[in-house]
């Protein structure tokens, strides 16, 4: 990745047993290609989907993420 010039490894000046990544302007356009592809892709997925499925698919994933944050806070 860092030869592709997606991102840069910098030292850190107190630590070097530190490294840090920091991703590069073209790593980020690709970041947001692959969200956009993957926003295009869900929305083809739901086209077939009433309102009312949504809702609900919605309604369940915020359910799911809420219990995952209590599992992960154990």
């Amino acid at each position: 990745m860092e030869k592709n010039d997606l991102v840069e490894r910098v030292r850190d000046t107190n630590d070097r047993r530190v490294v840090r990544i920091h991703v590069l302007e073209k790593g980020h356009r690709i970041i947001e290609e692959v969200i956009q592809k993957r926003q295009q892709y869900l929305g083809e997925v739901l086209e077939n989907f009433t309102g009312e499925q949504t809702e609900t698919l919605i309604d369940l994933l915020n359910l799911l993420h809420d219990q995952m944050k209590i599992v992960n806070e154990k």
